[in-house]
């Protein structure tokens, strides 16, 4: 794509949106290199361009391609290992290939970080110390993987607090750290805090992407963390309604695992509530999903759970079906 063809992009979308030049640019780039973008005088660093298409509500994918050089295929080839090795939570997961999986992550993590010219630009720094986080928070290193978050969102937002997550323009990196604050929150029995980061990340993230299957795939993991969240606080009814609202969004894109998820949450809500049946009987679909998704220890993890609340070994009727 030639950058006058970006450059009008971005134009017209900014304008659609009645954004200013100051407001998209900031802070990543000043306003006059931002006019030099939209009128074709100035071609945009990728990951620049990156940015701002997410800030315009964008799933950048599709424009990604146009501006790989074979230095950059290298560097997208690590980068989408780490995004595949980090989007599952692996710190409570107990297999046999863990340790080398967390040594692998590591390795690809360090070969980014020697790259001079990779984090030389504000926003591969960032994606830099995304991975890091979310790598210290799967070893249980929590303080670290708090105090790297919140350096990677400094970049986007300078003046950042908690209390204003919906009025950010987030790009996805910001979008992750938030939810991995929500989680490290939850890990320290702060749930409120972590219900405030969840919500405020999940309507912040309603009010920026229009179309609902960019904004699903963004949401999901919140709904996810939202429930959770609100189960460890003891707030039942509230874990109820997120989950059927997150079910809903994630079967739209067959989002399985999200959905699965979000019903094993529902399901410890009915429990909560005293509906034993109910819970044991949903907890059941939720085992039989994970056995056909292959995810066994989410699966063994659900019915260890209900043999511990309940007595009963919903594994046993699974296999009827």
């Amino acid at each position: 794509m030639p950058s006058y063809d970006v450059g009008e992009l971005i134009k017209r979308i900014r304008k659609q949106k009645g954004i200013s030049q100051e407001d998209l640019a900031y802070p990543i780039i000043d306003r006059s290199t931002l006019s030099k973008i939209e009128s074709g005088k100035a071609a945009p660093h990728r990951k620049t361009l990156e940015y701002l298409l997410e800030r315009l509500g964008f799933d950048t994918r599709e424009f990604i391609s146009h501006f790989l050089v074979p230095d950059d295929i290298k560097v997208e080839q690590i980068l989408d290992e780490l995004h595949l090795a980090l989007r599952v939570v692996l710190r409570e997961i107990n297999t046999s290939d863990k340790d080398e999986k967390f040594n692998q992550i590591g390795k690809l993590i360090q070969q980014l970080e020697s790259n001079t010219e990779f984090v030389s630009h504000a926003l591969n720094k960032q994606l830099l110390l995304d991975f890091k986080a979310r790598y210290a928070f799967n070893i249980k290193d929590d303080e670290t993987a708090s105090r790297l978050a919140r350096e990677a969102l400094l970049i986007s937002i300078p003046n950042f607090n908690e209390n204003n997550i919906p009025n950010y323009y987030l790009n996805k990196c910001c979008g992750r750290m938030l939810n991995l604050l929500s989680m490290i929150y939850k890990e320290a029995k702060d749930y409120d805090a972590a219900i405030n980061i969840a919500k405020g990340l999940l309507a912040n993230q309603k009010n920026t992407f229009k179309e609902e299957s960019v904004f699903i795939k963004s949401a999901a993991p919140i709904y996810t963390s939202l429930a959770m969240a609100l189960v460890l606080a003891n707030r039942p009814e509230e874990a109820i309604e997120i989950c059927e609202e997150g079910i809903i969004m994630c079967s739209k894109t067959l989002e399985y695992a999200f959905c699965a998820s979000l019903t094993w949450w529902q399901a410890k809500s009915l429990y909560l509530l005293g509906k034993k049946d109910e819970y044991i009987n949903l907890s059941r679909k939720v085992y039989y999903t994970y056995d056909v998704l292959r995810s066994h220890w989410n699966r063994d993890y659900v019915r260890d759970n209900v043999l511990n609340d309940t007595g009963v070994d919903i594994s046993i009727a699974a296999k009827t079906h």
